[in-house]
Order: structure tokens, then C-alpha cells, then sequence
């Protein structure tokens, strides 16, 4: 996957979701007891999750270096070096997780679209962001 692919599947998933994926106290995990996913985790398989979770050294953060080893494995960026595929996704969830309004969320993913050279067109899909 590239990055622009990997940009337009998360993009397209906030537009979908139009909310954070997060826990009964409000934290964003990859998958929330409702169902909700975070940026991130809607890239990957709920047995990837499953093993994220199982995980002794489990940490709710892409840059964990637990869950790093499994994201690299499976949504490695064939346009993009291990340490800046680690930041691009790093960035993806900061938008995810501190997102506070649409129009914030919408400046954070511009931010990262400048940033890595992506095309932000989906970026205006995403109408409504709930909290």
C-alpha cells in the first residue's frame, strides 16, 4: 500500500464513522466497545487487533514499539521508510485523537497531506465529526 492509499482508506473511514473510536472513559482505542474504530485501527483486521491486544507489552500508541513491529508487518508503506511510515501513522492518530471540532480535524489532515505530498480532495468528505 502507498501512502496516499493508506491516507484515502483513513480519510474515507472518518468520513464514514464522522466520530472517534473510543473507550467507556473517552480514551481512543483501536476498536471501541460500540464497534468505533480510531484512524489507524480501521486499517487493520479485528485478529490484527485481537493480537495487538494480547500483546504483553501492549500500549494503546502507534509509537509503542510492540504494536510498531505488527504494523509494520502489516501495513507497511511500500513509498515510505519504516521510521517516517511510524511518524505518518503517529500523525494520522494524533489527528484522530485531538481532533477536537471538524474544522480542527480538517486543518490537522491538510497538515499531514502538505507534509507527505498527498492529494487532501477526500479530506472535505469528512461533514460531520461527533465527540
Amino acid at each position: 500500500m502507498t501512502k496516499q492509499e493508506a491516507f484515502d482508506k483513513m480519510v474515507a473511514h472518518l468520513a464514514s464513522q464522522k466520530g472517534r473510536g473510543i473507550d467507556p472513559h473517552g480514551g481512543c482505542v483501536y476498536r471501541s466497545p460500540s464497534g468505533l474504530k480510531c484512524v489507524v485501527g480501521a486499517l487493520l483486521s479485528d485478529e490484527i487487533v485481537q493480537e495487538m491486544l494480547s500483546n504483553p507489552f501492549w500500549s494503546t500508541g502507534v509509537g509503542h514499539l510492540g504494536v510498531w513491529r505488527i504494523f509494520r508487518r502489516e501495513l507497511a508503506l511500500e513509498d515510505l521508510a519504516d521510521d517516517e511510515a511510524r511518524m505518518f501513522y503517529d500523525a494520522m492518530q494524533h489527528a484522530h485523537d485531538q481532533g477536537h471540532d471538524i474544522d480542527n480535524l480538517h486543518q490537522r489532515l491538510r497538515t499531514i497531506a502538505e507534509k507527505y505530498k498527498l492529494d487532501g480532495e477526500g479530506i472535505a468528505s469528512i461533514t460531520q465529526w461527533n465527540l
